[in-house]
């Protein structure tokens, strides 16, 4: 994601970051079906090949399952807010992901020789859901839909800052005459402002404060809507 912007391959940023997130949820969902399959041709492959030796079904891990399974969550949920359009592929990769893992388990690993307790289980989901859709997904997602510092069309962009004096652009610019007192006076009292952040702008919220007003606004037109909100 920390890449320098390319504007030559994408007319707006959230797009190069979106195509970012996505390759890596599809990546991270590749690698968790080819690795099931990997691990124990690379297990066979050193006993019998290199060592001579008899091979020996590992034991099928629950959870290193989970967690594997709970971190591609996480990553999916970072993804949406930039590509909603992702959350398309989750079903059809679930499917083919317990499909393909209950095909490849029975035939090359092990039972577990210890029970699984279904508290223990409930503990690992527990813990790991929490660290990543409640801290990183939920946190990532909330930050998105509510900031107001994000660049917007020119004539909002200063109604969250108050950065400019008189509260106003200049007649026939997108810049206005700045206030000294700010604390943001030091970031963007350059004499270019609103214009250095809102002549970038793109997006599908640019014409609204944060992306949750667009959501509340469609909330309070529908009376259903509205009322469970």
């Amino acid at each position: 994601i920390a890449r320098a912007a390319s504007n030559s391959s994408y007319t707006c940023r959230i797009d190069q970051v979106a195509d970012a997130l996505f390759s890596l949820m599809m990546l991270t969902w590749l690698f968790r079906i080819v690795f099931i399959v990997l691990n124990p041709f690379l297990d066979y492959f050193l006993a019998v090949v290199i060592k001579k030796s008899t091979w020996v079904k590992a034991e099928f891990s629950v959870a290193e399952q989970m967690v594997k399974l709970l971190s591609y969550l996480g990553i999916i949920f970072i993804t949406f807010p930039f590509a909603p359009l992702s959350i398309i592929f989750v079903p059809l990769t679930t499917l083919i992901s317990i499909k393909w893992e209950k095909f490849w388990i029975k035939r090359l690993y092990s039972k577990p020789k210890r029970p699984w307790k279904a508290h223990k289980a409930a503990f690992i989901y527990t813990v790991f859901f929490l660290t990543t859709f409640v801290l990183v997904g939920v946190t990532i997602c909330g930050y998105f839909m509510y900031t107001r510092t994000l660049a917007k069309s020119c004539d909002i962009q200063d109604e969250y800052v108050h950065l400019c004096l008189y509260g106003y652009l200049n007649e026939g610019t997108d810049k206005c005459t700045v206030d000294s007192s700010s604390k943001y006076y030091a970031l963007y009292g350059s004499g270019n402002y609103p214009a250095v952040i809102c002549n970038s702008a793109c997006g599908p919220f640019v014409k609204v404060a944060s992306p949750v007003d667009a959501f509340i606004e469609y909330a309070n037109s529908s009376f259903i809507v509205d009322v469970i909100w």
